[in-house]
């Protein structure tokens, strides 16, 4: 596998090799941002490897890494790693994790090559290069001139038509690549379901919220307008006019975090919104197994709208009703399950109409269980790791 990121932080990555894994086959995963060398993790070999930031050095090999990478979208380094990598464990199928890596990796090898599309990425770097980071960053500058979204579409399509077989996280997702001329029988949807015996293992022990409040929770990062997170801290002052014990937990760290803590402090509910900061992966089930409510307040666009957050089947997998808002895949599960609430996007008053009508006990323990059944027979991991090994059977 090949991750452009952390290990084991990546909690689709874990939950994938884990399947692997207990299906006999050896998993290598080569990725960035660890302690460099190899280390076996959750019965995986894991290889950190060092990552250059080319647009930053300006020396001959550095101008010589910016061009591979900002003309070519090809990473040299890890270009070299992956061919190092096969030539010395026999690989068989090399596993690449989201677009950004993916032409490295198929310019490295000509084994099989699954492309696993953790989001609708050309569509999703849409969302986080703001006009405002290009301004303050100048890297990101950098990278919206030679990298813009349009070229990430090209890029996206080209690696879905190269790779022996594609995986997306839901049925709109497939919908989505299929019109790039993909045929059906090449993707296979491999969705963000939670892990039960992980979530239970690092839930366990939880507490409830102090004083009894009516605890609404959201876990995740603080990062990109198009979660919404404005929209939820702006409904606080009318839900706090109707139920005055209520509290907004974000349980997770971002870039956006003093930006809504600003807003909360002009707004007047600065103390009924909690902002715990960073949250390690293993302790988020305690944080949401705490809540009265698990929240999703997504803006609806082509990204939000073909993708689903391992979020939303944690909030079900605790027995909590969820509040969201009316975006394609996420809207789809809540109504077919009957999990919860849910509310038009970028509209305060509508999610505080949401979150006050879960504040009915018997309401939210009904949907609680229904939320709680789907993960029982249908959302749930040990289906998607049945298509996974699938895919690698037919592979």
């Amino acid at each position: 596998m090949v991750l452009l990121g952390k290990y084991p932080p990546d909690p689709r990555v874990r939950k994938e090799s884990k399947a692997l894994i207990e299906s006999g086959h050896d998993v290598r995963i080569l990725c960035s941002g660890n302690d460099i060398g190899t280390k076996t993790v959750n019965g995986a070999k894991v290889r950190g490897i060092p990552f250059w930031e080319s647009s930053a050095d300006l020396s001959i090999s550095g101008l010589k890494r910016a061009y591979s990478l900002l003309l070519k979208n090809i990473y040299p380094e890890l270009k070299k790693e992956v061919e190092n990598e096969i030539k010395k464990h026999n690989i068989d199928v090399v596993h690449v994790h989201d677009l950004p890596p993916a032409k490295t990796v198929l310019s490295a090898t000509d084994l099989p090559v699954i492309l696993d599309l953790h989001e609708n990425y050309q569509e999703a770097i849409r969302q986080y290069r703001s006009i405002k980071t290009a301004v303050s960053n100048p890297k990101s500058a950098i990278y919206r001139l030679f990298l813009p979204a349009i070229r990430y579409k090209y890029e996206q399509e080209i690696a879905m038509r190269r790779a022996d077989h594609v995986l997306a996280v839901v049925q709109e997702a497939k919908e989505e690549y299929k019109n790039s001329g993909i045929g059906e029988e090449k993707i296979t949807i491999v969705s963000n379901t939670v892990d039960r015996s992980w979530f239970n293992e690092y839930s366990s022990g939880y507490t409830a919220c102090e004083d009894d409040r009516y605890l609404m929770t959201y876990s995740g990062g603080l990062n990109g307008h198009h979660r919404g997170l404005d929209t939820a801290v702006e409904s606080q002052p009318i839900i706090k006019s109707e139920i005055s014990n209520s509290k907004f937990r974000m349980a997770g760290g971002g870039s956006m975090e003093a930006d809504l803590k600003e807003l909360a402090e002009n707004l007047g509910v600065r103390e009924y919104v909690e902002f715990t900061g960073w949250v390690n992966e293993t302790e988020l089930p305690k944080y949401i197994r705490a809540a009265d409510v698990g929240v999703v307040p997504h803006r609806s666009n082509p990204h939000t709208n073909t993708t689903v957050p391992h979020k939303l089947f944690h909030y079900m997998a605790s027995g909590i009703p969820v509040l969201v808002t009316e975006t394609d895949a996420v809207a789809r599960i809540v109504r077919e399950t009957d999990s919860g609430v849910v509310v038009p996007p970028e509209d305060p008053e509508a999610f505080a109409e949401g979150a006050i009508k879960l504040a009915d006990p018997d309401r939210r323990a009904a949907l609680g269980r229904n939320g709680y059944n789907a993960v029982e027979k249908k959302y749930n991991w040990k289906r998607d790791a049945e298509n996974l090994k699938r895919v690698y059977e037919n592979i």
